[in-house]
């Protein structure tokens, strides 16, 4: 059982120069792993969405595009998603930076392949996902996503005949357990996202996984372009209205990519294609879902536009009761 009198410290280094911004800190805090969104669903968007010289420049230009939080990716300070190592110090600096830009960190990237069929990758995947998650709480975040993995040996998001086998569930529910049998430890919520070329596919399967791991640290992310097909555009609405009552209360982050007409994931801004943000917000909004809404998918110069449709649709949703 967990214990909040146990939940660990994010403690901050805070003598640190960030070369980046120019910054200094001077004092030490601590508080808990907490994520707070005001009791209402807040705009969000990748980090890696904008290319920036430094970490500096990269939140810079996630606030000149109307957005204050972001799920958070490595490959942004120039290390590997997953990286070998990761020193307390580095994950501080970047806290720090995070502070001084204004900039929270709703969520971490930690997708690699679960299930890689080369069983001393994959040994070495679920490592390097164990070691990010023991460095949230020095990174300031409660959130790390990952994905449910594939058998395809070379590309993470591309399906596999084999990965609807019963040994590939259990492969795939061996590691998530392990994953979240730490970050139960750290305080840490490990949410997975359905996703076409992954074990799991659908809401109907990340039901079943929520169930059979039995965790409260063991959450959902939901992009409603992973859920849907040119074939089930036309009825969304329903794939919406079964996927959030499945999974409403287990969701942790929405992804808000776009679906073009022809079933093309990505490279749309939010709004200019197929989902109906509208109808889903409003049933999160009945949900009670509270978390981040992550735009991502686009290029960067295409963030004002998608920030500004979401923006216009999250205007009047009162915190929920």
């Amino acid at each position: 059982m967990h214990n909040d009198s146990a939940t660990p410290c994010l403690c901050v280094r805070q003598m640190a120069y960030h070369a980046d911004c120019h910054v200094s800190v001077e004092h030490i805090y601590c508080e808990p792993i907490t994520t707070v969104y005001n009791n209402h669903m807040q705009l969000a968007i990748f980090a890696k969405t904008f290319a920036g010289a430094t970490l500096c420049d990269t939140l810079t230009a996630v606030k000149n595009a109307g957005v204050d939080a972001v799920q958070f990716n490595l490959n942004c300070v120039d290390l590997p998603t997953l990286p070998v190592q990761l020193s307390i110090e580095h994950c501080h600096n970047i806290r720090a930076t995070f502070a001084t830009q204004g900039v929270r960190m709703v969520a971490i990237s930690g997708t690699g392949n679960i299930i890689h069929p080369d069983a001393a990758v994959r040994i070495q995947i679920i490592d390097r996902i164990l070691q990010l998650i023991s460095r949230c709480a020095d990174l300031g975040v409660a959130i790390i996503t990952i994905s449910t993995g594939t058998c395809d040996p070379d590309d993470l998001w591309r399906a596999h005949p084999a990965n609807t086998t019963q040994a590939s569930w259990d492969a795939m529910v061996t590691a998530v357990r392990a994953l979240v049998d730490v970050a139960a430890h750290h305080g840490v919520s490990v949410a997975f996202e359905p996703e076409p070329g992954n074990v799991v596919q659908s809401a109907q399967q990340a039901r079943q996984l929520l169930d059979q791991i039995g965790s409260p640290f063991l959450k959902v992310v939901v992009d409603m372009a992973n859920l849907l097909t040119p074939a089930t555009i036309t009825y969304q609405r329903t794939i919406i209205d079964e996927a959030l009552h499945l999974l409403g209360s287990d969701i942790a982050v929405l992804h808000a990519k776009e679906l073009g007409r022809d079933g093309q994931v990505g490279g749309l801004p939010a709004g200019s294609g197929v989902i109906d943000f509208g109808y889903l917000l409003t049933k999160l909004h009945a949900v009670n879902y509270a978390g981040p809404v992550v735009l991502h998918g686009f290029d960067a110069k295409d963030a004002p536009r998608a920030v500004a449709h979401l923006q216009q649709l999250l205007v009047g949703f009162s915190p929920p009761v």
